[in-house]
């Protein structure tokens, strides 16, 4: 279950990086919060996914898996980042357009 709670880590970061500059500015806080703590959450459920590995006994898979888990930090490390900066600048972004 650790990687499927650094997936939902990835769907949190999305969902806030949705609001940003699209929400009251006044609680746009607390969508830099959720980043924050949805990138810390993916980084303890990815050590979990990386110290069970060798456990596997298929290196193959586990380098396959272990590629996988960083490159899911890797986005949610940069959707974050770019939601935070969108929170701290204030800025407002144009409406999402209909069905995203």
């Amino acid at each position: 279950m650790p990687l499927a709670c650094v997936e939902a880590c990835l769907d949190v970061v999305g969902a806030a990086d949705s609001l940003a500059g699209r929400s009251n500015l006044n609680a746009s806080s607390d969508l830099a919060v959720a980043c924050l703590l949805a990138s810390a959450a993916a980084h303890g459920a990815a050590a979990n996914v990386q110290v069970n590995l060798p456990a596997v006994g298929d290196e193959t898979f586990a380098a396959e898996m272990s590629v996988q888990v960083a490159n899911l930090l890797d986005e949610i490390d940069t959707v974050s980042l770019a939601t935070r900066e969108v929170v701290a600048s204030g800025q407002l972004r144009a409406p999402l357009a209909e069905g995203v």
